[in-house]
């Protein structure tokens, strides 16, 4: 299932219709329910979700039975710009081919966010967000930054990003409920990247080259280390942690010398 969706995002597109379009991105989870939220419905309607397939059997099978599916394309409300894995497999079950479709998708500078697990310190961080390199691993944190207990422990000399993943709002089949886990946290980092690749999409002046440099595994780490600060640990991903104090030309600025560098 996801080396078959990662196979989708084979060719970056052309230069002309990238630095024309909106960031997108794939969301790799247990499906949509298509009727159980107003903001999925707004989020049609305004063309914002564009195309839904099923990567395990049936591709017309995207219906959601479990409401985690649905939960993720809330938070964030094929040829895409970044994939979000909101879930893992155990570190020993490595897949070549998943290994050779992922490294294929950041060569042609997709970025790939995955959910680092949710047994806290009694495991390691869950495959594929376990890679060296290439995949961006995601931890929850409450919406202070601390620490919720579910993530992995930290790794020294690694990045450990960390986002709002501990009981968020939201609803399944018309109730309220609270939801944790790094598979939460995942998407929310994935759209506050996009964000940030759409600001410079429209605000630096960058050329082909520069544009998708930005768009590489080393730049998004670049990328969000400036909206974060270690807390416990992690590294807390807030983006008001970039934004206060700056002004856009200093943002601009720091952007650019991401993509130049």
């Amino acid at each position: 299932m996801i080396r078959s969706l990662l196979d989708t995002c084979a060719a970056p597109p052309p230069w002309e219709t990238w630095k024309t379009r909106k960031i997108r991105i794939a969301v790799i989870d247990t499906g949509i329910d298509m009727e159980s939220d107003i903001l999925i419905e707004t989020a049609l309607e305004a063309g914002s979700i564009k195309h839904c397939r099923g990567f395990a059997g049936d591709a017309e099978d995207y219906h959601d039975s479990h409401g985690h599916g649905t939960r993720i394309a809330r938070l964030i409300t094929i040829e895409v710009d970044i994939i979000s894995l909101s879930f893992g497999l155990e570190p020993d079950n490595r897949n070549v081919d998943i290994n050779k479709a992922i490294f294929n998708a950041v060569s042609n500078n997709t970025i790939v966010f995955a959910a680092a697990a949710n047994n806290g310190g009694n495991k390691p961080r869950a495959y594929p967000a376990n890679r060296r390199t290439g995949v961006i691993c995601i931890h929850a944190s409450d919406g202070r930054g601390n620490d919720g207990g579910i993530s992995p422990s930290p790794e020294p000399r690694k990045s450990n990003f960390s986002t709002l993943g501990i009981s968020i709002e939201s609803r399944w089949k018309g109730k309220k409920v609270l939801k944790s886990g790094t598979s939460f946290a995942t998407p929310i980092a994935v759209a506050l990247a996009a964000n940030m690749l759409e600001f410079a999409m429209y605000k630096c002046s960058l050329d082909e080259y520069e544009q998708r440099r930005l768009h590489s595994y080393d730049s998004i780490e670049e990328l969000l280390h400036l909206m974060s600060k270690e807390r416990q640990g992690y590294d807390y991903i807030m983006p008001l942690h970039l934004w206060s104090g700056n002004t856009e030309a200093a943002i601009t600025r720091k952007l650019v010398d991401i993509a130049r560098s």
